[in-house]
């Protein structure tokens, strides 16, 4: 068995995410992928496979949590768009990913490079100053 990257510690997760904030229904991440700017995931708080497992109130608060999250990137990046995906092929933990679309960046108007060969890194302090940038949008909005 495969452990979950999300439940406990992962050197998988630690080399493409960071950890943004804690959510009513999860944590969410900052991929470290910035190719698409303010690009981040949120994960479950539960092992749970699939969203149609979860109850109405919990999809709910899930939902929400999109949403602030949704805004929050808005608010820092202010993208043209942003993509909402959910997958479970490889994954048997309950997660969606933030997209942020830019029509002068790569991939407008075609699917997002999930595995990219050639990252966008940023800086450690690049990173840090974003995370901070999220948490200060999330927390004035008063939606996290």
């Amino acid at each position: 068995m495969v452990e979950c990257k999300f439940c406990g510690g992962s050197e998988l997760r630690d080399a493409v995410m960071l950890p943004v904030c804690k959510m009513r229904s999860g944590m969410l991440y900052l991929m470290k992928d910035q190719t698409l700017p303010g690009r981040m995931l949120l994960a479950y708080k539960d092992h749970i496979r699939k969203l149609s497992s979860l109850s109405r109130d919990e999809y709910r608060a899930f939902m929400d949590d999109v949403y602030s999250a949704a805004k929050a990137i808005n608010e820092v990046f202010n993208p043209d768009k942003i993509n909402y995906f959910v997958f479970g092929d490889k994954s048997d933990h309950l997660h969606i990913h933030l997209v942020p679309k830019y029509k002068d960046k790569v991939e407008w108007g075609a699917f997002f490079t999930m595995d990219r060969v050639g990252w966008t890194p940023l800086s450690d302090a690049g990173y840090r100053e974003l995370v901070c940038a999220l948490n200060n949008s999330l927390q004035n909005g008063g939606l996290s």
